[in-house]
């Protein structure tokens, strides 16, 4: 079993959900959202709540849950949510990264 950022799992890899309290500018399809797709699997980012939805019930998650709930009221106060996983051994620690540069929180990982 492996330990990364404040929760547990033993899979190969390592899902997470991090709110930022800002709006990066980081729209779908740009150059930067390109190039961050090919450092962070599975990278998604939610400006809007269309978009929280449509990466939220790929998780299979309920809309009730707080970690949603959360996430929403992020989107509603301006700022966004990022979704992404990575590889067990990866070099690059997304989330202590993304967290220390822009603030925020996990609010769910696996």
């Amino acid at each position: 079993m492996k330990v990364k950022s404040d929760f547990v799992t033993n899979s190969s890899s390592t899902s997470f959900i991090i709110t930022c309290p800002k709006n990066l500018g980081i729209e779908k399809g740009s150059q930067t959202y390109n190039f961050i797709k090919t450092m962070v699997k599975d990278f998604d980012i939610a400006t809007n709540l269309k978009d929280l939805k449509e990466f939220w019930g790929y998780r299979g998650s309920d809309e009730e849950d707080e970690d949603y709930k959360k996430c929403v009221e992020t989107i509603n106060n301006g700022g966004c949510v990022i979704s992404a996983s990575y590889e067990y051994g990866t070099e690059l620690d997304f989330p202590s990264i993304f967290i220390s540069k822009f603030g925020g929180e996990i609010i769910s990982g696996d």
